[in-house]
C-alpha cells in the first residue's frame, strides 16, 4: 500500500514511518519545508510540502492509497494557532482526500484529550459524551467532527492516551527529573492515567490500514492498563536505578505556577511546558479510556509491558545524548 503520512518528522509520526517501513509499506513521509529530520532514517522517502498550498498537496498525494494524518499542534499560546493547524489544515486535507481518486482511506491521529477526562474512575468508551477541557482537546474534537461530517470515503479515527517512547520530549522531562534525583508531581490526591508507547500506537495504525473493520470507526488506544502517576514514577525509577526526593504540588498552586512560567516565556515563540491549558488537563484525577473495541476489531493488544518499553526509551535517550 502506498501510504502518505503528514507530520512524519514528529515524535509519533516518525515511529509510524519506522513501523510501516519495517513491514514493507511504500511510505511517503510528508514534512514541512526545512523541518527537522533527525528522527527519520536517511533512506526514508521524504517529501517537503507547503501545508498551506492546496495544489501542491493534491499533486503530491495523487497516486497514494492511504493518508495518515499525524501532523498536529500539541502546545500553543493562542487558540487561533490550534485552529489553523489542527482544524483548518485537517479540513483542507479532507477536501483533497475526497477529490483524489487514488486515496482509499483517511486515518486521523486524534487524542484522548478530544474526549476529555473521566467523570469518575470509570474508563470512557467511544460512545460516551465528549468534554474536552483544553484548547488542544477541543481542536482535536472539532477536527474529528469535520471528518465525520465531510469525508466521502472510509476514515478511521484513533484516540491514543498519553504517548511515550523514542523521540518524545514531553515524558523526557520525567526522565530528566529522576536523573537529577527529584520528582515533582501535581496534586495531593492520586491521579490515574492510561499510557501507550509510540510503537504500540504505530502497531495499531498498521492494523487499521485497509481493514474494513476499522472503516468509519473511532478507537481509544491504550496498553490496556490503568496506572497512577506514582506507580509510573516508581517503575521509571526502577528502570533508571535511581532514588529520588519526591514532592507533590497542591492542585490549587498549579495555576499560579503556570501563570508565572507563562509570563517568563512571554517573548518566546515557544509556549511554556506548563501553561494554563495544561493545568486544565492535569488537575483532573482520572484520564481513563477503554481499549476493548480496538483490541476486538483491530485484532491487536499490546503485550510488551510498560517497564520493557521504558527500558527501550531510556536506552534510546542515553544513546542520543538526550540524558
Amino acid at each position: 500500500m502506498k501510504t502518505a503520512i503528514t507530520g512524519s518528522n514528529g515524535f509519533l509520526g516518525s515511529r509510524i514511518v519506522h513501523k510501516l517501513q519495517s513491514n514493507d509499506y511504500e511510505i511517503m513521509a510528508l514534512i514541512r519545508k526545512n523541518a527537522n529530520r533527525e528522527l527519520l532514517h536517511p533512506n526514508t522517502n521524504i517529501v517537503e510540502i507547503n501545508y498551506n498550498n492546496v495544489f501542491e498537496i493534491e499533486k503530491t498525494l495523487n497516486g497514494q492509497d492511504v493518508l495518515i494524518h499525524s501532523a498536529a499542534l500539541t502546545r500553543a499560546k493562542r487558540w487561533t494557532d490550534f485552529q489553523e493547524i489542527n482544524i483548518k489544515f485537517t479540513e483542507r486535507l479532507i477536501e483533497i482526500f475526497n477529490r483524489t481518486k487514488s486515496l482509499k482511506q483517511f486515518i486521523f491521529i486524534s487524542s484522548q484529550a478530544a474526549a476529555g477526562p473521566s467523570v469518575n474512575s470509570k474508563p470512557k468508551i467511544e460512545s460516551d459524551l465528549n468534554n474536552p477541557v483544553s484548547y488542544y482537546g477541543k481542536s482535536k474534537l472539532l477536527a474529528e467532527q469535520l471528518i465525520k461530517k465531510k469525508i466521502k470515503k472510509p476514515y478511521t479515527i484513533l484516540r491514543p492516551s498519553s504517548i511515550y517512547g523514542q523521540g518524545d520530549r514531553d515524558f523526557l522531562n520525567y526522565f530528566k527529573m529522576i536523573n537529577k534525583g527529584i520528582t515533582v508531581l501535581p496534586g495531593k490526591q492520586k491521579k490515574f492515567i492510561n499510557l501507550i508507547s509510540a510503537d504500540e500506537v504505530s502497531e495499531y495504525v498498521m492494523h487499521t490500514i485497509n481493514n474494513k473493520s476499522a472503516f468509519n470507526q473511532t478507537f481509544f488506544l491504550t496498553d490496556g492498563n490503568i496506572y497512577s502517576l506514582d506507580q509510573f514514577i516508581k517503575i521509571l525509577k526502577e528502570v533508571m536505578h535511581q532514588k529520588t526526593k519526591d514532592f507533590k504540588i497542591p492542585d490549587k498552586l498549579l495555576s499560579p505556577i503556570a501563570k508565572t512560567i507563562e509570563l517568563s516565556t512571554l517573548f518566546s515563540k515557544k509556549p511554556a511546558i506548563l501553561n494554563q491549558q495544561k493545568v486544565n488537563e492535569i488537575k483532573y484525577n482520572f484520564w481513563l479510556s477503554e481499549n476493548l473495541k480496538a483490541v476486538k476489531l483491530l485484532n491487536y493488544s499490546p503485550q510488551n509491558g510498560l517497564k520493557n518499553n521504558l527500558i527501550t526509551t531510556y536506552n534510546w535517550y542515553k544513546k542520543k545524548g538526550w540524558l
